[in-house]
């Protein structure tokens, strides 16, 4: 660069240093106004831009006006050519019409399970299926038709249920939000919808996610159940019975009335107390049978704080593997070996929070404040920088859905380059590759559908569990079956498919995207937009079925959703991918990648036709004859489970 120096005569004044956190923010604010960063977040102040905005290209895609008409960077030549005029005013439009429904709180707008553009996309559905030109939209025409008419109704009742916020009496201090709460609760109930806020609706973040007590919890529920089962004490289907309602959870009384600990810890009960129901201690294991004495005071330990999760599941442990050492019958010893691997559940392994409490104990940090357990794996010879690009793509999708109000599970991980061929991942709490989950001597032979029966077999409402199970893997299929389109994720075999306890799909290991794939141009998986096997619509009741509907649905939607950002995208592949090293990139022409790129996301195509060409993607992967045939060659020569 050219140094330019100051006349001799001129005073210069030394600036201050600088401190770390001012340089970073100045650095931040220059790459977000220099390279127009996207950023996804709805600001209803923003909604305008005046001629002083148009030097920046801050918030690509927050205003439509300009949205169409961004240029690329390396482009020189006019911004839009009047061939493309057209087609750039029906996408502002279209994207007008996404943002504007991106007020988050409303939930009559956008995307939500009530909202208007959720409604569109249910009638043109319901129109193809009528037509007959899609085998998926036909199949899914009367659940589809069910979802509208549900949808109207929970409209309806939302109207209904709006003047308790509403209504001002005079003379009286308006209610807290809680008492609106609880009225709008018993307005619904009063016209028979005593669920209709549980609708297990969300942003697909992991907003729900249980707490350590939660884990430990039904980390101990579990163990005391298989251990319950294995040595005799109730066969599986009793035990399902039992566990099928709360209400029937075991009371144990005396003659003095029923027993009542105080959760301080001061009325534990003594080693020789009468042992006791562990759902009378916490309705969180109910159904779990009657517990030692040595169990019972653990847990009242751990209700008064004198030990820690971690300590309270290693005494469990200790107590059950004690029985197992004092029993008098060896062949109950050998049941209780050889009915281990009947857990479906169990197929995991041991779960996070019980390897949390073991590691904890063991080490001499376990008991300092603020220690935790983060699962990773150290890579070498493998560049994650690439992995690391395509996680934040997946970062970026899943606040596209949040900010559109759908329910799409996204659950990405960290990871941390630390060269060009070295770096750490974050490992997935509770989760197996499908792979692994196969061939593990718990997982059964009935498939994915059979596995998660048997991991909500023993939940306390087994059928409510099942179907949370199907919401998670509906949800999270839909979401990575997107993303897997758009950014073309390759090498989809079972070894890069990820499943956790609570049904949710998980995609890992980036390293062909956006047109490599192993074989080249040769490979199996060009022709399949996305891994959508028979045994994964088996897991959601079948092409005709309301659960396989609501994927249809939920593909759909997001499809709109991502389509509205495309340019923003578009924008963060075309600056990594000028001069890039990754192997996606390297070699390959940068236009061509965005041209394609671009094609897939179809801003040419109106609501309708979008809505149309989505159900063609989905009915192509169901009858993909690539994904079959890649799954049986990585067995082949991988031995990876298809």
């Amino acid at each position: 660069m050219k140094k330019f120096d100051a006349p001799s005569d001129v005073k210069i004044d030394e600036a201050p240093t600088p401190t770390k956190e001012a340089v970073g923010e100045i650095v931040t604010q220059t790459m977000v106004k220099q390279l127009g960063l996207p950023n996804l977040e709805t600001q209803q102040e923003q909604d305008e831009y005046t001629e002083e905005d148009e030097g920046t290209s801050e918030a690509v895609m927050k205003s439509p006006a300009r949205s169409s008409s961004m240029p690329r960077i390396t482009s020189n030549e006019s911004m839009l050519s009047s061939e493309e005029r057209d087609i750039a005013h029906l996408t502002s439009k279209k994207m007008s019409a996404l943002n504007a429904a991106d007020v988050m709180g409303d939930q009559n707008h956008g995307f939500a399970p009530t909202g208007d553009l959720r409604r569109d996309v249910l009638n043109h559905i319901f129109l193809r299926g009528i037509q007959g030109s899609n085998t998926i939209a036909a199949g899914t025409q009367a659940a589809v038709q069910t979802s509208l008419q549900e949808l109207e109704h929970r409209r309806a009742v939302e109207l209904l249920m709006e003047d308790v916020a509403g209504t001002e009496l005079p003379g009286v201090n308006q209610p807290d939000a809680s008492f609106v709460e609880v009225q709008k609760r018993d307005r619904a109930a009063s016209l028979g919808l005593e669920n209709m806020s549980d609708d297990g609706s969300g942003d697909g973040r992991a907003g729900n996610a249980p707490t350590e007590d939660d884990e430990v919890l039904e980390a101990i529920r579990l163990l005391l159940i298989q251990n319950r089962v294995a040595k005799g004490g109730m066969t599986p289907v009793a035990a399902a019975k039992v566990l099928q309602h709360a209400a029937t959870q075991k009371v144990r009384t005396d003659s003095s009335g029923s027993q009542d600990f105080k959760p301080d810890g001061k009325d534990a009960p003594p080693v020789d107390a009468t042992p006791l129901d562990a759902g009378d201690i916490d309705p969180r294991l109910v159904g779990c049978g009657e517990l030692t004495p040595a169990v019972q005071q653990a847990l009242m330990l751990w209700k008064a704080g004198t030990v820690n999760g971690g300590e309270l599941l290693e005494l469990v442990k200790k107590d059950l593997e004690h029985g197992r050492q004092t029993s008098t019958s060896a062949e109950s010893v050998d049941k209780l070996q050889e009915d281990s691997a009947f857990w479906g559940r169990f197929a995991f392994g041991e779960r996070w929070a019980e390897k949390r409490a073991r590691i904890a104990l063991s080490s001499v940090h376990g008991k300092r404040a603020g220690w935790d357990l983060i699962g990773m794996i150290v890579k070498s010879n493998d560049d994650l920088r690439q992995e690391k690009f395509v996680m934040q793509l997946i970062e970026l999708c899943q606040e596209a859905f949040h900010v559109a109000g759908l329910e799409l599970r996204v659950l990405p991980y960290r990871i941390i380059p630390t060269g060009r061929s070295t770096g750490i991942i974050e490992m997935a709490k509770n989760a197996m590759s499908l792979d692994g989950l196969k061939k593990r001597p718990g997982y059964g032979k009935g498939g994915l559908r059979e596995h998660l029966l048997r991991m909500t077999e023993f939940m306390p409402d087994p059928t409510n569990a099942f179907k949370m199970a199907q919401r998670n893997f509906v949800r999270s299929l839909a979401a990575y079956s997107l993303m897997s389109y758009f950014f073309l994720f390759k090498d989809r075999h079972n070894g890069n498919i990820l499943l956790d306890t609570a049904g949710n799909v998980i995609h890992i290991d980036f390293g062909f995207v956006f047109g490599i794939a192993p074989g080249g141009s040769f490979s199996l998986e060009m022709s399949t937009p996305f891994k959508l096997t028979e045994e994964m619509v088996e897991v959601m009741d079948g092409i005709d079925s309301p659960v396989f509907s609501e994927f249809v649905i939920l593909f759909c939607c997001g499809f709109l959703a991502l389509q509205s950002h495309f340019e923003t995208f578009l924008t963060l592949v075309e600056i990594t991918s000028k001069e890039s090293t990754f192997p996606c990139f390297e070699g390959r022409n940068a236009e061509t990648v965005l041209d394609e790129m671009e094609a897939r996301f179809r801003p040419d195509l109106d609501t309708e036709k979008t809505i149309a060409f989505a159900l063609d993607i989905i009915q192509q992967a169901t009858s993909s004859y690539g994904t079959k045939q890649y799954d049986y060659f990585q067995y082949l020569s991988q031995g990876i489970a298809t």
